[in-house]
């Protein structure tokens, strides 16, 4: 069951990072022929700086669990690596559920804030782009980053067993 679990979890956290790898790819190539088309043919890209906000947003967070899969994030020990192995793993759970805590605070709120914002039909001004459905991403990339955390979890306890 544990397996099949860290199975699912690396399987969707490399599809998102492949979203936001793509996305990155867009925004460089979206950059580049604004640059281009304002400096030689002095016609920009109509809606790029709002095109790039919703860019950065999906790679932040398309990102944010497979930086963690890959232990990515800074993490301050000097402390903590004077203590046994048991209360060093004992410390580390302890972050590790208030992430998930925090992380899913920031899924359920957005993903109301988003409803809301469907509801009122919200869009960027320029493009008149939905914002919605970047609004859910931050909420499926939240629950994705709390589910990477929790698959720590496991693994740091199930280390000690095996």
């Amino acid at each position: 069951m544990i397996g099949i679990f860290l199975r699912i979890t690396k399987i969707i956290n490399r599809a998102m990072s492949v979203i936001a790898m793509i996305v990155l790819v867009a925004m460089v190539l979206l950059t580049t022929i604004d640059v281009l088309g304002r400096y030689l043919f002095n016609k920009p890209v109509q809606g790029t700086f709002e095109l790039t906000e919703i860019m950065l947003a999906t790679i932040v967070f398309c990102s944010l669990a497979f930086c963690q899969f890959g232990k990515g994030h800074i993490a301050v020990d000097i402390l903590v690596t004077r203590f046994s192995q048991k209360v060093q793993k004992a410390i580390q759970t302890f972050n590790y559920i208030v992430t998930i805590l925090v992380l899913g605070m920031i899924a359920i709120m957005s993903f109301e804030n988003g409803m809301m914002i469907k509801e009122s039909q919200d869009v960027t001004m320029i493009l008149e782009i939905p914002i919605y459905p970047f609004i859910f991403l931050v909420s499926i990339g939240s629950a994705g980053m709390a589910l990477e955390v929790l698959r720590d979890i496991v693994l740091t306890w199930s280390e000690e067993t095996a």
